[in-house]
This record gives structure tokens, sequence and C-alpha cells, in this order.
């Protein structure tokens, strides 16, 4: 007579339990690993977008600096957005025409942006920054004073989480188009916790600190 030999209903349940405790312990850093290279595969093109505008902006214009193209003559007047709205479609990968921010847009309830404020929105000091919408879902921000100030929302304000040093990054530019670099040796501390905040508050430096570590987020 043979003798058949198989798994107990206790031993099937522990070893479901043990699995299942693994993969609760295990899946949320893979899914947490995985969307942070999805930021910065979306960071990665909307800074070859800008770099990629500014070099081709200086070589129709032919001048040195950024601030001497018509794109950023318009962005400065901020008269006439219609022009400007033809210049940025020269030289961003632009989904719609460009939009001026007031006072009032967005990020009021974003993590660490909102904390930057005083008044509880990251652009209150930055009146009339223009926006752009690029084809690959990224959000690209110039404020009007200044060639060199740039933010991007990597995946755009409609996808969260909108948290400073995931998918909300500084992108300091110098006058001839390429990267500067902003915050030297402090980047991470920049980046990260100061002056007891408790999430990251200040983009600048966030975007060296991912170039400085191989286009990877190690902060979080």
């Amino acid at each position: 007579m043979k003798k058949f030999f198989a798994f107990t209903l206790a031993e099937v349940l522990i070893t479901l339990g043990i699995i299942g405790v693994v993969a609760a312990l295990t899946i949320p850093t893979l899914i947490s690993k995985h969307q942070k290279k999805v930021y910065v595969t979306q960071l990665k093109k909307a800074v070859n977008t800008v770099q990629n505008g500014y070099k081709l902006m200086l070589a129709d214009a032919g001048v040195d600096s950024v601030k001497d193209t018509e794109f950023f003559k318009l962005l400065a007047s901020g008269s006439d957005m219609n022009k400007l709205n033809q210049e940025a479609r020269k030289y961003f990968n632009i989904a719609s025409d460009v939009k001026k921010i007031d006072r009032e847009y967005l990020y009021a309830d974003a993590p660490g942006l909102a904390a930057h404020s005083s008044t509880g929105n990251y652009f209150s000091g930055y009146p009339n920054t223009v926006l752009i919408s690029t084809v690959d879902g990224a959000e690209i921000f110039f404020h009007n004073s200044s060639a060199s100030t740039v933010y991007i929302d990597a995946n755009g304000y409609s996808k969260r989480p909108n948290v400073v040093g995931l998918d909300f990054f500084y992108l300091n530019v110098t006058e001839n188009g390429s990267l500067a670099n902003w915050a030297n040796n402090s980047a991470k501390e920049w980046c990260l916790l100061q002056n007891g905040y408790t999430t990251p508050h200040k983009p600048a430096g966030c975007l060296e600190q991912v170039m400085k570590d191989n286009w990877e987020i190690t902060y979080y």
C-alpha cells in the first residue's frame, strides 16, 4: 500500500503567513524604489527640455546670455503672451499654450512647499511666473525676474506627491544655458531638513544631489 505525504493545514497556513509577512515587508520598499526611478526619469527629461531649449535660443539669437534672447525679454516684460507662446513653442516641447501664474496658484497643500512660504503658497514671492506644460507631463515654471530660476514639477501638479526632492525640484541655470552649482557642497543640507522641518522644504540642492548620486533619489 502506497503512503502519501502531504502538508497539514497548519503547515500550509504557517507558510502562507510567513510569505505574507515577507511580502508586507519587501513590497512597499520595491514599490518606493520603482516610483523614485519613475520620478527621476521624468525629471531628467524635463531638465533636458530646459537645457536643449536654452541652447537653441542662444544659437538662434547668436548671443552668449539667455537674458538677451527674445523669449526672456518677453518673459521679463510679461506684456505679450501671444509672442511669448510662439517663442516657447520654438524651443520647448510643450503640450499647450504657456500660462501666466499669479500669486494664488498651486502648492498651498504640498508638503515642504507650503511650509516654505509664510503665506502658504510657494509661488507667492514670484508673481507672473510662467508655466510651460511639456508633452512628457512635466510642468516647468520660469519666473520673470531671473533667467536662471526654473522650477520643475516632474510629473505635473495633478499627480502627487508634489513633494520637494521627489517630484518637485529647483533648476539653476547659468546665463550660457548650462546647469549651475547652486548649493555647492551643501546640496543635501539645502534639500533636506533644516531649522526643525520634518520634510524637505527647499528644492535648491535636490537636483544637484540626485545628479551627484548618479540620477538616483537616495535621501528618502
